[in-house]
């Protein structure tokens, strides 16, 4: 059976340190009023995300799941992201780290179909290393 591949890709940049780099959103359930929830899976591991999305406007929080290494203090805060939709059919916003002044920028575009098979090699042995505990960075 072929795994989902996820829904959307996003790729972020702080603001202060320059760093960048990307996240795969996968919508686990669609409720009434735009309200979306899911996992996001990245080079810190896996978390769970919680928000609003209509055709306009992304709102999200994420939440690493317990057992992210301690030495990635961040990880124990809830991020969050807000972004409207550009005429390129992608959300473009900021995100920030919930009591902290860490912030940034963020897009999120849908994963084309099919998936590109480098991209798509990539996430999976992003998830297959995640789900073996394997340390990712």
């Amino acid at each position: 059976m072929e795994k989902k591949i996820p829904d959307f890709i996003g790729f972020w940049q702080s603001e202060a340190s320059l760093h960048e780099g990307l996240f795969f959103l996968n919508i686990q359930n669609i409720e009434e009023g735009n309200k979306v929830r899911g996992d996001i899976l990245d080079l810190l591991g896996l978390a769970r995300f919680e928000g609003e999305m209509t055709k306009w406007k992304v709102s999200f929080c994420k939440k690493y799941f317990t057992g992210i290494p301690a030495r990635l203090s961040l990880t124990s805060k809830e991020i969050v992201y807000d972004g409207e939709m550009t005429r390129e059919g992608i959300y473009v916003g900021k995100y920030h780290i919930r009591g902290e002044s860490s912030s940034g920028t963020f897009k999120l575009e849908p994963v084309p179909n099919p998936m590109p098979s480098t991209l798509k090699d990539f996430y999976l042995g992003l998830e297959q290393a995640c789900l073996e505990g394997r340390p990712i960075i």
